[in-house]
């Protein structure tokens, strides 16, 4: 049950932002009713600014958010509360009385500030109806809007007076009101279907409302989490809450948006790399799979084109398509062989496969140089800003490090995928169709392993930088500290797929990195003490882009940090970052959501400045992805039927409890306890809640390490159960040893489960010497250090020559 204490967020200034989308077209972004961002959005055009009791001498004296409708308080006459209903049901404003007891009052003055163009086509006493002529973005779809603003039935609309900007509704109540007043906001680009609309809508207003409440919460619901670490719980709720509202339906098509207010649009790159936290580990199957749907159906078809073959870089709401990158299209597969293991759809793989095997032939075979050279432009990564000419300030031609890392996790994922279509085919009886698909899996594991190989001779190095960021022409191996040689490591990091770079060079990597670009609040896109370091996103002396990938904070490469720490077995010092993230989520920028960027500096107050799209997609989506996935050491392999449970939990969680979900509507209760005397695992329990066939948990326990003079002993315990039927549940307790480990004291099998195997192993490596510290805080008065403040455009001049 989700606590109630989580379910509400109050804004301690006016001006922090909420924002609410409806999963279809439209968002509701509110801060003070005075920034240019404030308002309801949909289709593209702005519905309205503000919305106000009357239209002058009244602001806003409080707010706060909760998971399904935002109160407003004013400062004079009634306070409001604002409902977004799901899948284009309309906004719902309800007026409070700021009394306990509600007291009808005889007339209400409402007043809406509408900066889009906009003429009143239609009033009566019941609905007021206009029509928007201008979308505020280009390649909506739609020349002309409609929206009608209509009254509760009790009450009946006295004016509707337009006064430039401004529109402002009278209405008045009955004799004796059934019903407290609210205006109810609806709106189409087809002015017919509005119309046949509203009627059913205003008679059904609670049952849309009790539709969209629940709707808000059945995510959260479904997954039971609860961690007994209050900061993390409440944030892992609102981080959940806001990667829904990312969600959004475009002609009976999902997608998902990359950041509000700007990028509302269903871009390649942000989306998959979004999936998992967004969609699979939150259980969003259904959705999953028709947003890989979606982009294989824009996968390049003309022969002619150098893009033939690839998956969009982004979908505009008008299917404008885009295909300008070189990392969309492995990612893409990427993502369609973590959902397959998470949900083991044969059919939908099967589906796309014509997709991933043209892809993988003819944008990387095809294209595949001698000696494995895969070649791509400027601005073709995900540090792809430009300037207006289209000259990149991040320039990282013609092989950046991830991009090979990405394409070798598309070619083993594909190698595998193939062979469990193969399975699939024999079990259907499909002879004719394995021959091929043997020959495509063998190939490609082949072309996986040859990459593996380059990749290590091109980029790794036994001195620092350790993994070079990328190679220029004339193999000219470039050494920058950014964070791109983290993302190398870990898009293979998934079950099926060896692993691309040892354990020995990550290691070096991170004590190399860390106090380069790893801060308390982030990592940062490039190191401090490089000559083109931004301290800050804006500033007069350069252009906003130009500070972009070189020096702002990304707030999604804290995921992939976050696995390399657990990796290593540093998650406790992850967790301090997770909490400052976690922090900044509830009480930082927009409220219950993390921004794009921050401010490597901090601010004049010495707090962490949110920057960029105050809401995005990837920055949300890795935040979930890391907890299940890293912290708890959740990973799925449906397929065979198999889940991985490897938990690297910190040690201020004394309890964390939630449900893995995966397959076709399966579902297991997952529960860890730690033990405050020590700081591990002390008990666990799983549980059948729903399954539908039987399935192997490997379970891993981290004991904790013993050092000696030359080496580390790094302890692990193994326990492999067999799952079979509701119901069935394993129970184990761990013990200390002596030596600051623990160890197993009983495993406890209830119903048809059963004991595989049960073990203790080590790994063994070099004693690490690690000072664990972030990279030092930036502070204002230290910005005149920096190269790119003393000198204005100094980025450009360096590299635009």
């Amino acid at each position: 049950m989700i606590q109630s204490s989580f379910y509400k967020l109050s804004a301690k200034n006016i001006d922090e932002r909420f924002i609410h989308s409806d999963n279809f077209l439209t968002y509701f972004s509110v801060s003070d009713f005075m920034h240019e961002d404030d308002g309801l959005y949909s289709g593209g055009f702005k519905i309205f600014q503000s919305i106000l009791p009357e239209n002058s001498g009244i602001k806003i004296n409080n707010k706060f958010n909760t998971f399904n409708f935002t109160h407003i308080g004013f400062s004079k006459k009634y306070d409001i509360e604002c409902f977004l209903f799901k899948n284009n049901k309309g906004f719902l404003i309800e007026l409070k009385d700021k009394g306990i007891i509600f007291t009808p009052v005889k007339e209400y003055s409402i007043c809406f500030k509408i900066t889009t163009p906009f003429e009143i086509i239609e009033k009566n006493i019941n609905n007021v109806i206009l029509s928007y002529n201008k979308s505020g973005k280009q390649d909506t779809g739609f020349k002309k809007y409609f929206c009608s603003f209509s009254v509760s039935r009790d009450y009946s609309i006295d004016k509707a007076i337009k006064e430039n900007d401004f529109l402002l509704i009278k209405f008045k109540c009955g004799e004796k009101p059934g019903s407290k007043p609210f205006i109810y906001v609806l709106y189409d680009s087809d002015y017919d279907d509005l119309k046949k609309t509203i009627d059913g809508n205003i008679n059904k207003i609670d049952e849309i409302k009790n539709i969209h409440i629940e709707s808000s919460t059945q995510t959260l619901k479904n997954l039971n989490l609860l961690i007994e670490d209050k900061l993390l719980n409440k944030a892992i709720y609102w981080s959940i809450h806001s990667s829904l509202s990312f969600i959004m339906k475009k002609d009976k098509k999902l997608g998902i948006w990359a950041g509000y207010p700007w990028f509302t649009n269903f871009w390649g790159r942000d989306t998959f790399i979004s999936l998992a936290g967004t969609c699979l580990v939150l259980g969003k199957f259904q959705e999953a799979g028709q947003i890989l749907i979606n982009f294989s159906k824009h996968q390049s078809s003309d022969k002619k084109s150098n893009d033939y073959c690839k998956i969009p870089n982004f979908i505009t709401n008008t299917d404008i398509v885009s295909y300008n990158s070189a990392d969309s299209t492995p990612l893409f597969i990427r993502a369609v062989y973590e959902y397959f293991l998470y949900t083991a759809d044969y059919e939908l793989l099967v589906k796309l496969w014509d997709n991933i095997e043209l892809a993988v032939e003819n944008v990387y075979l095809k294209n595949k140089k001698e000696n494995i050279n895969f070649l791509h432009d400027d601005s073709e990564d995900w540090m792809d800003a430009k300037d207006e000419s289209g000259k990149s300030y991040t320039p990282r031609k013609n092989k950046a490090v991830e991009i090979y890392s990405l394409w070798y996790s598309a070619l083993y994922a594909s190698s595998i995928m193939a062979e469990a279509i193969i399975k699939f085919y024999n079990i259907n009886k499909k002879p004719d169709r394995v021959k091929k698909l043997k020959v495509l899996s063998e190939n490609y594991q082949d072309e996986a392993l040859k990459l593996k190989e380059y990749f290590k001779k091109t980029f790794l190095s036994e001195k620092e930088p350790y993994i070079h960021d990328h190679i220029k022409e004339e193999n000219k191996k470039i050494s920058d500290a950014r964070p791109n040689s983290i993302l190398s490591y870990f898009f293979p990091q998934m079950p099926g797929i060896p692993e691309l770079i040892d354990e020995k060079t990550l290691k070096k990597l991170f004590i190399y990195l860390l106090p380069k670009i790893i801060y308390n609040h982030g990592v940062s896109s490039l190191d401090k003490k490089s000559s083109l370091f931004h301290p800050v996103h804006l500033h007069e002396n350069y252009h906003k882009d130009a500070a972009y990938h070189n020096g702002m904070i990304w707030t999604w490469l804290s995921g992939p940090f976050t696995n390399l720490c657990c990796k290593l077995n540093l998650h406790d010092f992850a967790y301090e970052h997770t909490l400052t993230l976690s922090r900044n989520l509830l009480d930082n920028g927009a409220l219950g959501t993390l921004s794009e960027l921050y401010d490597p500096c901090l601010d004049d107050n010495l707090k962490v400045s949110a920057q960029g799209a105050y809401s995005q997609a990837w920055s949300l989506a890795e935040f979930n992805r890391a907890f299940f996935q890293d912290y708890l050491g959740i990973k799925l392999n449906a397929p065979d039927r198999e889940i991985y449970i490897n938990p690297k939990l910190p040690d201020k969680i004394s309890i964390v409890k939630t449900n893995i979900l995966f397959g076709d509507n399966e579902k297991i209760n997952l529960y860890f306890r730690i033990n405050k005397k020590w700081p591990n695992i002390s008990y666990l329990e799983i549980k059948v809640i729903n399954l539908i066939k039987p399935i192997v948990l490997k379970i891993n326990i981290y004991q904790g390490s013993v050092k000696n003079n030359e080496q580390e002993e790094i302890k692990y315990i193994t326990i492999n159960v067999k799952m079979t039927e509701k119901d069935d549940c394993i129970r184990a307790s761990f013990d200390l040893t002596n030596m600051d480990t623990i160890k197993l004291r009983e495993i406890y099998l209830i119903n048809n489960c059963s004991l595989i195997s049960s073990n203790s192993y080590s790994s063994f490596g070099d004693k690490p010497d690690l000072n664990l510290e972030f990279t030092e805080d930036i502070i204002p008065n230290e910005l005149d250090n920096f190269e790119t403040i003393r000198n204005k455009n100094h980025l450009a001049n360096k590299i635009f020559k």
